[in-house]
């Protein structure tokens, strides 16, 4: 590794690590159990350079024999795994929960077993069990995620066909904690809760039709370029703020966005100008989520301040 590397790295070979220093011509070892065949390894890297170089140029593999007490430690951590999946109380109604129960009996029988056999055994079938749990999970969290959006809107909104909608949200809770396989039905219930969240925001009430703002070519002189709001001259002073930005690669919260606007207004500005992309409002094709787009004309309404968007396709 380079000297002028800034940062952390490590050798990694399986859940076993070793840390490298700065330095080139260096030797390392780290050593690991392989439980199923397969040994992932490479290099860990935590740095914020973007030039960074590690140059890995000979890699030596070397069987050490079996290691029962290796096998015990992988085998408490497939375990731990297993025990943390069946007690989720995010799970869907239906998942693998016997074959995972089965796995952790059998582990918990042999975990004071002195012969290898016995133990990888044990590892394989919590291997099977845990992955199935994970195709399940993730067969069913497209539907989990679309109900927890839903139950936000319903609790921040009350629009007049709430009833409906709510009725539609009942019907996905149903599919998501049936007992039975649900998955080739998960598809269209989806769909159907997508149809029912744009339904909710169509009939929601829309304000009165007005003018927002306007440039009225009609006067004369300098006046027919002027920006009017309300039929009088509006001349904007405003901050732009790249919250798309902020939002989705730095990770701000409701809480920091809401002071950037409280700042501005205390600073004496007009108006607050914000990209927004449309897939912040569109993220799936005829699925439409105004959340972001509310959470801004809120503040800006809450702060007096003119609200300027840049949409970007």
């Amino acid at each position: 590794m380079y000297p002028s590397f800034e940062g952390a790295a490590s050798l990694y070979a399986g859940n076993a690590k070793t840390a490298l220093e700065n330095k080139i011509g260096a030797y390392y070892e780290v050593e690991s159990t392989v439980c199923n065949g397969l040994l992932e390894f490479g290099i860990d890297l935590a740095t914020t350079s973007t030039t960074a170089e590690v140059d890995l140029d000979h890699i030596s593999l070397i069987y050490l024999g079996e290691d029962v007490e290796g096998y015990k430690q992988a085998l408490q951590e497939k375990l731990a795994i297993g025990n943390a999946a069946i007690t989720d109380e995010g799970n869907p109604g239906y998942y693998n929960q016997q074959q995972l129960q089965d796995a952790i009996d059998k582990g918990n029988s042999v975990l004071s077993a002195l012969t290898s056999a016995s133990l990888l055994e044990a590892i394989t079938a919590l291997d099977a069990a845990i992955s199935d749990y994970d195709a399940i999970r993730a067969a069913y969290k497209p539907l989990k995620m679309a109900i927890g959006k839903a139950n936000e809107l319903l609790l921040n909104t009350d629009y007049p066909c709430k009833g409906d909608y709510q009725n539609a949200v009942n019907t996905s809770v149903q599919v998501y904690g049936s007992t039975t396989d649900q998955r080739s039905y998960l598809e269209s219930a989806l769909a159907a809760l997508n149809a029912a969240t744009n339904a909710y925001y169509d009939c929601a009430p829309l304000p009165s039709q007005q003018l927002i703002s306007c440039v009225d070519t009609s006067l004369d002189g300098s006046q027919k370029y002027v920006l009017r709001i309300d039929g009088k001259p509006f001349y904007m002073n405003n901050v732009q703020v790249r919250f798309d930005k902020l939002r989705h690669i730095l990770g701000w919260n409701a809480e920091k966005i809401e002071s950037v606007f409280a700042r501005i207004a205390a600073d004496n500005f007009n108006a607050i100008t914000i990209a927004m992309h449309w897939i912040e409002v569109e993220p799936e094709k005829d699925v439409f989520d105004w959340t972001v787009l509310d959470e801004y004309l809120s503040l800006a309404k809450k702060y007096n301040l003119k609200l300027e968007l840049l949409w970007m396709g």
